[in-house]
């Protein structure tokens, strides 16, 4: 089969999701949910709703490397229900099979794989109880 960039141009794709979630909780707990869709180049968030049940004000943090939006609160209820739902348009990027270079996880940095470390996630949670 034979790559042609004409055939694929302008390729979308939209999709709707939506994520409940339904904590019991001891006592006071702190947040960090990553449910938001990513704002990046080829993803468009159309709409989304996010709600906190009992309502809980909440921040959102985007992380400037990826795209990924963290929502941080606090709950001090004994249940908790999160819902989160979005329409998001995806550009699809195609190459050409022959560019393509497939490489071994073992050889790829460390930096390849993008976990929020400590310090960060630390940030966020502070700055959202205050």
């Amino acid at each position: 089969m034979r790559f042609n960039p004409q055939e694929t141009t302008g390729s979308r794709v939209r999709l709707r999701y939506s994520v409940e979630l339904h904590y019991e909780l001891a006592g006071p707990a702190e947040f960090l949910l990553l449910l938001h869709a990513a704002r990046t180049a080829r993803q468009t968030v159309v709409e989304e709703s996010f709600d906190l049940t009992p309502f809980q004000p909440s921040s959102l943090e985007t992380d400037p490397v990826s795209g990924n939006r963290i929502a941080a609160f606090s709950a001090s209820s004994r249940e908790l229900s999160v819902r989160y739902a979005a329409v998001v348009d995806l550009e699809h990027e195609f190459v050409d099979p022959a560019d393509v270079i497939a490489e071994s996880p073992a050889s790829l940095p460390a930096t390849a794989v993008r976990y929020p470390r400590a310090p960060e996630v630390r940030r966020v949670a502070i700055r959202s109880a205050s």
